[in-house]
């Protein structure tokens, strides 16, 4: 009778800080080792299109946007405090401890789940487009409305290029939308998408 051993290593979803050191030397990217903790220092854009995973606790200070479109797993103390947007195409899950403070948008296209009461600290928009809208079809252009928290605005949603809270977001309508009765559907849209988030999240 044959035995096979069905036992395997639990998969690796990070790399080390050696692996991504050697993938930044070899991009000319600068970086800085202290306590554990490897920070990325270059100046410019940081372009990593294929890395498919991160070592833990990395952080980005570089002068630049943050391209990892093909990352699919994010691991633990990641932090972004980029200049520019950070683009995580791929990802499909967040981990709760991920900090964005970079300046411009952050693009989570794919991310199917959100932590509880995540809070996003971007100087841009968020692009949740996979996320189940918290409401939807709004305005003539039937657009899905998707919410999130602020560290310093609270809720904020995004109508297209626009990105702002509750009352930013009416009075932007209100401007835009001569019609009253399109108005007032697209303000009770609105509404809807605010109420629903919080009623989930608090």
């Amino acid at each position: 009778m044959l035995i096979f051993d069905v036992s395997t290593k639990p998969k690796q979803i990070t790399m080390t800080q050696a692996e991504f050191i050697k993938v930044l030397e070899e991009k000319g990217y600068s970086y800085e080792l202290n306590d554990g903790k490897l920070t990325v220092t270059y100046k410019g854009w940081v372009y990593l299109d294929n890395v498919t995973k991160l070592p833990d606790n990395t952080t980005f200070n570089n002068g630049g946007s943050v391209g990892l479109p093909s990352l699919t797993k994010l691991p633990d103390n990641t932090v972004f405090n980029n200049q520019g947007y950070v683009d995580l195409d791929s990802l499909t899950k967040l981990p709760d401890t991920t900090v964005f403070n970079n300046r411009g948008s952050v693009d989570l296209c794919r991310l199917t789940v959100l932590p509880d009461n995540f809070v996003f600290n971007n100087g841009g928009s968020v692009y949740l487009h996979s996320l189940r809208p918290n409401a939807i079809e709004a305005g003539k252009y039937k657009r899905n409305i998707h919410c999130w928290r602020h560290k310093t605005k609270d809720v904020l949603c995004r109508l297209g290029c626009f990105v702002g809270t509750r009352d930013e977001a009416i009075e932007a309508i209100k401007d835009k939308y001569t019609d009253i009765d399109a108005r007032e559907a697209y303000i009770a849209k609105i509404n809807e998408a605010f109420d629903n988030y919080l009623a989930n999240n608090g």
